[in-house]
């Protein structure tokens, strides 16, 4: 006998033995699913799940099956189980539209006829939307999951294909403002996509689908109020970064002027209601000033400073070490920072964000670019008084360089660099002072990463923050990275290798590196990866950068032998301690799966793979030849038995 549906019962609520049994079935299945650790769980999960959409849907009116699929669709994809509410959820709901592909649908007629048929109802059209971008959503994560880095075109193509239906879902529901909370969401999903493109330096892919996102939080009334001003700033930023990342800096300006003309209108408006001004409404205006501020700083403190074309003025060299006695601002820089922010702590933002440009990698060290004399002037500027501010001085102190004598003096380790930015206030973060530090290393002033790395270390080992371990790790990456930068020996007394006691020298670019700093190298990449400390995140361009780099290296040296091909056994007694590049090399393949290099370039791999096999087979020859065990081979040289 088939069950009854759940009208036969009367009325329709909580109490009706279809809905109560639904109910039931479904809690225990959130149950099983929030507490599944094997495939096996989670298979069985979706086989009960599928059960009882199949037994409930006659049974219950359409709104309300509806309603829960999409309500346990969400409910699963909080869980990252997104095929499962991709199949069994939004793509059930979606089946009484048909058979459909994304890609075929281009336009605003072709989306309504497709999905909104019938006249326009808001509450259906909003699960219909709901359910439309919720499966868009799934889908891009499905796509991450198995590409993370996007290497393959086709997972690019399909993240462009999900950012344009992402667009004309919002496009169709823009002019209905009671639907405004799917605009909200919709510019959620296209930031989180736009930012993972963004992040793999596909910056061309996203600036055109982040703008677009902001520009609906204008169009919306509802969402143009001080409410989302937070976000509609995170918006304003990222469309400005795209545009600088695609060195269209005249344009990335132009729009940071035009959001803080949009900022100054919302504050007038706010200015003129009948309700007063709350702190907190202040803070936000302050907060969102800066962040777009700093947007047009990164430009106008270079382009200030270049002189029009066809007047030729002599250069004048500044003497920067004479100029820390004098009183803030020491120069124009200074001048324009404090003309444009208040207190260190929103200056020292706009030099770290001014200095971290997206195409510079932190290990692929290099002078400023471009080679322009303007462009050099205001980068030492920049890094100058940045170390100033991080010793307790300009802002609203206004303290010059002499009266600072604790180089990280200003550092605050109650409140983020935004928090104090948005009051005013001086003060620099722990993890803007990491930042900063990167900035130095990555653009060669070894003199200024010298003066700093070593308070910043003690100072973050004192503390022993386990939120800042991960800022440790990086820090000790830079310094075993040092060497290789540079022929200067390093001034801050942290260097933890010395000359190799038994040669084995390179000299590349004329620079001799002993094989410790190498090991040094492998070993802190070692730590910084393969056995990391609990809650850190590993910098995965570091790590990538330090592997390729350190690869190279060996490579220079092994080279010179032909492990596994003609058993070079006079090679192997040659090559000095044998013990450490084996040792080197065996960290290399670790840390290469651990970055999932081979996804990035398998070639690296598979020659990591091969060098080590060459290595031992030629060790293992040797041995049979000379009748002699493989522990009997010391660094590459024969021990005489006793």
């Amino acid at each position: 006998m088939e069950p009854m549906p759940a009208k036969f019962y009367g009325k329709f609520d909580e109490k009706n033995p279809v809905v109560a049994s639904l109910e039931q079935k479904l809690n225990h299945f959130m149950r099983n699913m929030e507490s599944a650790t094997s495939h096996t769980t989670y298979t069985r999960g979706a086989n009960d799940l599928s059960c009882i959409w199949n037994t409930y849907e006659k049974l219950l009116p359409d709104r309300y099956y509806h309603t829960k699929l999409l309500k346990i669709g969400d409910f699963l994809q909080h869980l990252k189980f997104y095929k499962l509410a991709s199949w069994q959820c939004y793509g059930r709901y979606l089946q009484q539209f048909g058979s459909f592909r994304i890609d075929d649908i281009t336009d605003v007629n072709t989306f309504k006829t497709t999905f909104l048929p019938d006249q326009f109802e808001i509450e259906s059209a909003g699960l219909t939307l709901h359910s439309l971008q919720m499966n868009s959503i799934c889908n891009y994560n499905i796509v991450k999951e198995a590409d993370p880095r996007l290497l393959k075109l086709e997972s690019q193509s399909k993240c462009t294909s999900i950012l344009k239906f992402l667009r004309l879902i919002m496009q169709v529901t823009l002019p209905k403002e009671p639907l405004c909370w799917l605009i909200f969401n919709g510019t959620i999903y296209i930031y989180t996509i736009c930012r993972h493109l963004m992040v793999l330096a596909l910056y061309a892919k996203a600036f055109e689908y982040i703008l677009w996102a902001a520009i609906c939080m204008e169009t919306s009334f509802p969402l143009s109020t001080v409410c989302y001003l937070r976000w509609r700033t995170t918006l304003y930023t990222a469309v400005c970064q795209c545009y600088y990342d695609c060195e269209c800096d005249i344009v990335g300006e132009t729009f940071a002027r035009r959001a803080l003309g949009k900022i100054s209108e919302l504050s007038q408006l706010e200015t003129i209601s009948s309700s007063p001004q709350t702190p907190g409404v202040a803070k936000i205006f302050r907060e969102a000033t800066v962040k777009v501020s700093v947007m047009i700083f990164k430009r106008a403190v270079i382009e200030s400073r270049r002189k029009p074309k066809g007047i030729l003025r002599p250069k004048q060299r500044t003497n920067y070490k004479d100029s820390h006695n004098l009183p803030w601002p020491h120069n124009a820089t200074e001048q324009l920072l404090a003309e444009m922010f208040q207190g260190s702590a929103a200056q020292f933002l706009a030099i770290t964000e001014t200095l971290s440009g997206g195409n510079r990698r932190v290990l692929q060290t290099r002078p400023p670019t471009p080679p322009e004399h303007e462009v050099f002037d205001v980068t030492t500027e920049l890094f100058l008084t940045g170390v100033l501010l991080l010793s307790g001085g300009g802002g609203n102190t206004q303290l010059n360089a002499a009266a600072c004598t604790d180089p990280i003096g200003g550092i605050n380790i109650t409140s983020s660099l935004i928090e104090l930015s948005a009051t005013g206030e001086d003060g620099v973060s722990v993890e803007a002072a990491v930042r900063f530090v990167k900035s130095v290393f990555c653009y060669e002033y070894l003199e200024i990463f010298d003066g700093i790395i070593a308070p910043l270390l003690t100072f973050l080992r004192k503390h022993a923050n386990p939120a800042w371990q991960g800022y440790e790790l990086d820090l000790d990456l830079l310094i075993a990275m040092e060497p290789f930068v540079s022929a200067r020996k390093p001034r801050h007394g942290l260097s933890g290798g010395g000359s190799c006691a038994i040669g084995g020298t390179i000299q590349p670019g004329g620079t001799v590196i002993s094989c410790d700093d190498l090991v040094i190298l492998a070993e802190a990449m070692f730590a910084y990866t393969c056995t990391p400390l609990e809650g850190t995140i590993p910098d995965i361009d570091m790590v990538v950068d330090a592997v390729l780099f350190l690869w190279q290296k060996c490579k220079n040296v092994l080279q010179r032998g032909n492990f596994g091909i003609i058993g070079s056994t006079k090679y192997l007694k040659k090559l000095d301690n044998f013990g450490k590049w084996m040792h080197i090399l065996s960290i290399l393949q670790e840390v290469t799966i651990w970055c999932n290099l081979g996804d990035v370039d398998p070639v690296v791999m598979v020659d990591i793979t091969l060098y080590s096999a060459g290595l031992l087979e030629t060790l293992a020859d040797s041995c049979v030849k000379s009748k002699r065990k493989p522990g009997m081979f010391n660094h590459g040289k024969e021990i005489d038995k006793e």
